[in-house]
């Protein structure tokens, strides 16, 4: 399955360093006498008290957040990074499986748009013990980075470990089994058979067809570049619409999470090729469109003349310089830039 746990690179951990540095500047150097504590609370939970022998268990890193901060999920949208997460010495006959992540919040700070979690967030996994343990006890150990977010962004680390005895009988955890039961409900749902199968394109918009039960939905993408990441979405009849990014290739799928008030689903659908797509008549969105464009021109200015924020947008372009096969994508990057 694809590895998405990789640590920061270098170039990730200079651009961390100089972010890091450009905050502490802004405050008191002269009372600075010990690293601030990390603002964000990162732990291994496991669902039970032990490990039998062979099998399986749900396990995860959970994250706590003050009030007003957030992190991000895995494509972060118009600014941050997704949370890394490495894991370190395990025995040959024990592996860990990701999970889907929890369904992100839409995070809209204008002129950016986000995708993350605030308050708490477990990132499960499925521990896997394929032979007996020579020990008495299974010690995990984990790498964290992540970026928090509220009026700046911090990057932070932690190396994360816990201990777990090896027994014919476990007991559940009490309070870790509540956190992994949480984030599993908290995963995105299979699309409905009965459902819409593909979308439509003329691209330059996405028209997305819904059922009638749908009368509030947003889409969220898979990755970045693949539609504008817009405040709203202009939702008609059942009719959700989507702008393409124009300074990406045409995606020929469409990928990522449609949330509903009550539930998220998964989407995959192929983009079906029309002549044209009319905007949806919707008071007022063509005006909101370039009102958005327009403000995130302003916006993007601002944060280039900020320094504390070049870091997290040299992480931005590294990350759009190169896909998951390491394929360069010169003409978005130079676009983002």
């Amino acid at each position: 399955m694809p590895q998405h746990n990789v640590p920061f690179t270098r170039w990730q951990r200079l651009s961390a360093f100089i972010c890091a540095l450009c905050a502490a500047l802004g405050g008191n150097l002269a009372t600075a006498t010990t690293p601030p504590p990390p603002i964000a609370q990162v732990e291994l939970v496991a669902a039970y008290q032990g490990l039998v022998p062979t099998g399986e268990m749900a396990i995860g890193v959970h994250f706590t957040l003050p009030p007003g901060w957030h992190i991000y999920w895995h494509n972060p949208g118009d600014s941050g990074l997704a949370p890394k997460i490495t894991w370190q010495n395990l025995p040959e006959t024990v592996s860990v499986e990701e999970l889907p992540w929890p369904a992100p919040e839409k995070i809209v700070t204008p002129p950016l748009v986000s995708y993350g979690y605030s308050q708490a967030v477990t990132l499960p996994y499925i521990l896997h013990l394929e032979a007996p343990q020579p020990d008495s006890t299974l010690t995990l150990n984990a790498q964290a980075a992540w970026l928090v977010c509220k009026e700046v962004c911090l990057p932070e680390q932690a190396n994360l470990s816990l201990t777990l005895p090896i027994a014919a009988e476990v007991a559940p955890h009490p309070q870790h089994t509540q956190l992994l039961d949480r984030a599993q409900r908290q995963q995105p749902q299979p699309w409905p058979l009965d459902w819409p199968r593909t979308a439509l394109t003329d691209g330059q918009r996405v028209h997305l067809t819904l059922p009638a039960t749908a009368t509030q939905a947003i889409f969220i993408p898979a990755r970045e570049g693949m539609i504008l990441d817009l405040p709203h979405q202009p939702l008609y009849q059942q009719q959700l619409e989507l702008n393409l990014d124009p300074t990406s290739r045409a995606p020929t799928q469409l990928v990522g999470l449609l949330q509903t008030p009550t539930t998220t689903y998964q989407l995959s659908l192929p983009l079906q090729p029309v002549t044209s797509l009319d905007p949806l008549p919707q008071p007022g969105a063509v005006q909101q469109f370039w009102h958005a464009l327009v403000f995130a021109f302003l916006g993007g200015l601002l944060l280039n003349l900020m320094p504390c924020v070049l870091p997290v947008l040299a992480l931005k372009v590294l990350s759009t310089a190169t896909t998951q096969h390491q394929q360069p994508r010169w003409r978005e990057t130079l676009a983002f830039a």
